[in-house]
Order: structure tokens, then sequence, then C-alpha cells
């Protein structure tokens, strides 16, 4: 995920849109038992004083459902509008030798915008505290 910055001014390019298929390092995992997958970036870089990089970032967190423990898949698309600077001060993000290197960007976004809770579906009734029974097949015999 490196942009040659230098190779875009020689083309006389202001701007220019970029994709990326994104091989998520599974270290980046917060809850167990679940996975990252089918990652991709979106955006433009546009080349000022410093390099602003906006766009898009999407990936699956697959894993068990919080509620019934059946599979689930949720799709994150995280908004991302940001700065890289050969001196970075702030928030923003530093590039060396003419290159944008996108990756510590995206692991900081992939981090923190991952969901707290995976669900299979909004209205997951999950089990039953007394037998186990997922609720979401049909009622249980236990007393209520």
């Amino acid at each position: 995920m490196v942009i040659d910055v230098n190779l875009l001014a020689r083309q006389g390019k202001e701007l220019e849109d970029f994709s990326f298929d994104l091989l998520i390092n599974q270290d980046l995992v917060l809850a167990p038992e679940t996975e990252l997958v089918n990652g991709k970036i979106q955006g433009t870089i546009y080349l000022e004083d410093k390099i602003y990089v906006k766009g898009i970032i999407t990936f699956i967190v697959k894993g068990a459902c919080s509620r019934c423990l059946e599979p689930a898949n949720e799709l994150v698309e995280v908004d991302f509008d940001e700065v890289f600077s050969q001196r970075p001060v702030d928030d923003e993000y530093g590039y060396k030798s003419g290159k944008v290197d996108l990756t510590e960007m995206v692991n900081d976004k992939i981090l923190s915008n991952q969901p707290s809770v995976l669900l299979c579906n909004e209205n997951c009734k999950g089990l039953c505290p007394k037998c186990g029974c997922n609720l979401n097949l049909g009622g249980c015999s236990c007393e209520k």
C-alpha cells in the first residue's frame, strides 16, 4: 500500500485515485474466535504542501454471534481523511523518500473501528439462559 508521490509529481498530477486489496494482519483482531477478511482501501491522494489522503476502508468481521453463537458476518466501512507530511505534527502520519505508505493509517483505522459486539442480525433473540436453546429457532420448554 505504497504510493510514489515523486512519480505523481513528475507526471504533473496533483491528485490520483487508488485502490488496494488488503491482506489484514490477524494480530489486529480484538475479539477471540474472530477474523477480519476481504479488506479493501479506495481513495484519492492530493499533492499539495502536504499529502492529503481521503477515502474508505472496508472489511468483513467474521465470528460467532454474541447472543446465539451462530456464525455472523459484519461489513465494516471506515471513512478516512488524513494528512501525511515529511515532518509530521499532531495527528499527521509521516512519509519518507517520496513514498506514502498507508499501512500504519490502515491498521489504526481497523483497530479503532472493529465492532465490540458481533450479531448474526439485529433482532437476534439469543440463547435461553436456563436450557441454552437458540430462541431464534423457536421457543423452549423452560418456565418463564
